[in-house]
């Protein structure tokens, strides 16, 4: 199965990705793009399920994990973030919680001391626009171990704190998602947050 993403780096928008992608914040010029592989088993994620929700970005607290809902744009705001509903109108805040801000930079911190990544390659670019990723999922599926795989190629700021963009390709055999294959947008960690957008199997 094959997928494909546009994503744009710098504008607060969304943009199509394998059918929904959630707003992002403009980046500084500099950037890494980067591909990773992270990986969980059921053990992780059952020792902190009633505080923790699986993210590609490592266990979060579920209240800082949010679904961004299609056709919307997040823009960072002084009280946290403001999502807005582009057909309604409408707007709503994320609130600027510290837990979730200290938490976010302490990941960042230590995947920069320990790379927890299983396996990653990147490269440093100067304005980088837009990049275009296509995944080609393999039809079969691996053996079942209880294993979540999260692998995604993704676009970071290399100054400031820490946002990734990232179009996700997810194999889940824990129980926690749709079992198997399936694909969602993700965007860590504006103002702390961790933001999604639509599962696609």
């Amino acid at each position: 199965t094959r997928h494909s993403c546009d994503t744009p780096s710098t504008l607060p928008q969304p943009t199509l990705c394998s059918s929904h992608t959630p707003a992002i914040p403009s980046m500084s010029i500099a950037s890494l793009l980067a591909v990773a592989t992270i990986a969980y088993t059921s053990s992780d994620l059952e020792s902190g399920s009633d505080l923790y929700v699986s993210t590609p970005h490592g266990l979060r607290l579920k209240k800082c994990v949010h679904a961004i809902p299609e056709n919307a744009r997040v823009h960072e705001h002084a009280d946290g973030l403001m999502v807005h509903l582009l057909e309604s109108g409408s707007a709503y805040l994320i609130s600027h919680d510290k837990e979730c801000e200290a938490e976010a930079e302490g990941m960042a911190r230590q995947r920069r001391e320990t790379n927890q990544w299983q396996d990653d390659t990147g490269f440093h670019h100067e304005g980088l626009l837009n990049f275009t990723a296509i995944y080609t999922a393999p039809e079969e599926y691996p053996p079942d171990e209880g294993q979540l795989l999260y692998y995604f190629i993704g676009l970071e700021n290399s100054h400031g704190p820490l946002t990734i963009v990232q179009p996700v390709v997810r194999y889940d055999k824990t129980g926690h998602h749709p079992d198997g294959w399936s694909m969602a947008p993700w965007n860590c960690c504006p103002k702390g947050q961790s933001l999604h957008g639509k599962t696609v199997p």
